[in-house]
């Protein structure tokens, strides 16, 4: 599906290169792939941490889904229950291509860090307040600088494209 933020990153040649390092399974019902992406425009890349959720894998092959959270082997009748299980067990795997592992996809990259520069432009009060968060959370400002950190990066990585890029729709 195309949207304008993808059909920008096309148009400018903005590519992405993707390291699946790990499965952060720090909560049993939400697991996520943890990426090392890398976005390439013109001479220039910037490498960010970027999460995917296991909505983003696949059944494996002789697996399917009974529930949202009972998954069965065909052969052998093996249930397991949870995603982190499922993910655990090969029940859910990452896509692939011609064998090869497909990773995050430009625009979604490259969205999330355009919403992270929202930071660089406001107090962290405000936005919390913007983001419905807890103003007075270590967690909070632990997540505002790295969305600074981020939002530096990308402004920095597009130059002169980040303001007609910001306002794209994705």
């Amino acid at each position: 599906m195309s949207n304008e933020l993808s059909q920008a990153c096309e148009d400018n040649k903005i590519t992405i290169t993707s390291i699946h390092l790990y499965v952060d399974s720090e909560s049993e019902h939400f697991p996520r792939d943890k990426w090392a992406t890398t976005l390439h425009y013109k001479d220039r890349s910037v490498t960010i941490e970027f999460f995917t959720g296991s909505g983003h894998r696949v059944l494996a092959y002789g697996v399917k889904r009974e529930n949202p959270r009972k998954y069965v082997r065909s052969f052998g009748s093996e249930v397991i229950f949870g995603d982190a299980a499922a993910i655990a067990h090969n029940y859910l795997v990452l896509k692939r291509d011609k064998g090869k592992i497909i990773g995050p996809q430009v625009a979604d990259v490259l969205a999330s860090m355009l919403i992270d520069a929202s930071a660089c432009e406001s107090t962290f009060d405000d936005w919390c307040s913007d983001l419905g968060l807890n103003n007075d959370s270590l967690n909070s400002i632990n997540t505002y600088l790295t969305c600074q950190r981020n939002g530096t990066k990308v402004m920095k990585f597009l130059g002169s494209k980040f303001m007609e890029l910001r306002n794209k729709t994705h």
